[in-house]
């Protein structure tokens, strides 16, 4: 068996044809790499900005964190909830820390991303009026909210297995 160790013009292409192939790569994982941490940073400021430029859920939110809100379950106070500024300011907090669960859980943001929101998800997730609507909600979703395959067991899952996972890893401590 013999080897031909000659080198050629077409091999001395070949070569640099490879290595620029390598190089473009290179670049190109970098160039993704960068743009993910830039899409995460302006996920992270929209986030922020949308959470903290509503006055109104702001001043909501300040309301469930003195425990000043109240929700109770009586089909009489419930009916008068229902369709008022606080039922839809509490569902806009709830869907925002829904949906920043949803990144979290999907591995979309890691936790670390969003560690100046825990305090206020905690917040949210221990106060008494705040678990008894998930409780009145959680009854209504079993009645309304399972469809299709992707069958959730209880309203603002996201939400709730943030918080719990928070408590879980004593990330912030009560």
């Amino acid at each position: 068996m013999t080897f031909n160790f000659e080198i050629t013009v077409d091999t001395i292409v070949q070569i640099i044809g490879f290595a620029f192939a390598i190089i473009g790569i290179w670049f190109t994982y970098k160039q993704m790499k960068e743009t993910s941490r830039v899409n995460r940073v302006k996920f992270i400021y929209d986030l922020t900005n949308d959470l903290f430029s509503d006055n109104k859920v702001r001043e909501f939110f300040y309301k469930i964190d003195y425990e000043k809100f109240e929700f109770r379950l009586d089909e009489k106070k419930i009916d008068k909830f229902k369709g008022s500024d606080e039922e839809r300011w509490l569902d806009a907090i709830l869907y925002r820390y829904d949906v920043i669960g949803r990144m979290v859980r999907t591995n979309t943001i890691p936790l670390n991303d969003i560690e100046y929101v825990l305090f206020e998800i905690i917040q949210v997730y221990k106060n008494k009026d705040v678990i008894n609507y998930l409780k009145w909600l959680d009854g209504e979703f079993a009645i309304h909210g399972k469809l299709g395959k992707n069958k959730r067991k209880r309203a603002h899952d996201d939400f709730r297995w943030l918080a719990e996972k928070i408590q879980k890893n004593r990330l912030i401590v009560l």
